[in-house]
């Protein structure tokens, strides 16, 4: 217990407790009107958590910030680790700026999926771990990883792999990792203390009609690994198209746009490179 007069249980030294008890639906809350897990409570009348956790239960409604909705109503801030499990009714939808430590989605029966309303923003300082088909939509939000030890994003952790703005803020040598493919629908932007992003070849810069994403200042920054840029070229009549791409050193056209060919219609690298034609001797060189 936490004390001889406080008969709550101390979560410190309780962990075998947690979440090993039976849920009965007469009684939904613990001894102090908090809310108790609907499917594995903890041990005993008095509902806790594991210190610096928050596990989401959504009994209330999808609020993020409803107290209600987390388990022992203990909500989450940027020092917490949240989990979120499948199986629930009502599953969390962020508004506005939240911030977590570590984020965990787990995937037993029905997948967790953590909704990002339009224009709102998550950032997490710690660990990002995913389970099965979990995911979070942030196709129309901003992630910022913040973290001061190294970070990685798994790979599918978003729903089709979509963000819409990208914020790299974690302050360690490692810098943050990308697991798997990330498109990025608008911006990529490094915070003051953002040092390094190690793409692992799976970044993707979107164009599209609507909009084509774009990098913020990199001075002081590293990217690390390959990003494929997408260019969206409309589909109308005769028009002239100006194509650039920023390059350092003494690139030729070949370099940068032919992928080095050495003879004429050579494919080096199907599905890319560009087809120069015209008259002038050896236009390949």
């Amino acid at each position: 217990f936490v004390s001889g007069s406080d008969l709550h249980l101390d979560n410190a030294s309780n962990a075998a407790l947690f979440q090993k008890g039976s849920y009965f639906t007469e009684a939904p809350d613990d001894i102090d009107g908090f809310t108790r897990h609907p499917v594995t409570a903890a041990m005993g009348c008095d509902e806790f958590v594991p210190l610096n956790t928050a596990h989401w239960i959504g009994k209330t409604s999808t609020d993020w910030t409803v107290a209600t909705n987390w388990e022992d109503n203990k909500t989450p801030s940027g020092t917490v680790s949240v989990t979120i499990a499948g199986g629930y009714n009502n599953l969390p939808v962020i508004n506005g700026t939240q911030a977590v430590n570590g984020l965990n989605l787990l995937s037993p029966g029905t997948p967790p999926v953590l909704t990002l309303a339009a224009g709102s923003t998550l950032q997490i300082n710690g660990a990002m771990t995913k389970t099965g088909a979990a995911y979070i939509v942030a196709s129309d939000a901003t992630i910022e990883c913040n973290g001061s030890a190294a970070q990685t994003i798994p790979a599918t952790f978003f729903q089709n792999n979509l963000v819409k703005n990208l914020v790299v803020g974690n302050s360690s040598a490692g810098g943050l990792t990308l697991a798997g493919t990330l498109e990025i629908t608008r911006s990529l932007n490094f915070g003051s203390s953002g040092l390094t992003l190690n793409t692992g070849d799976f970044l993707v810069l979107r164009s599209t009609a609507a909009e084509t994403a774009w990098v913020g200042d990199l001075t002081g920054k590293t990217i690390n690994g390959k990003v494929t840029v997408e260019r969206y070229i409309p589909n109308h009549a005769k028009a002239w198209q100006h194509l650039a791409i920023p390059v350092t050193g003494n690139q030729t056209i070949n370099q940068a746009w032919q992928d080095s060919a050495s003879s004429p219609n050579q494919n080096r690298y199907p599905g890319y490179g560009t087809m120069l034609t015209g008259q002038q001797v050896n236009a390949i060189a």
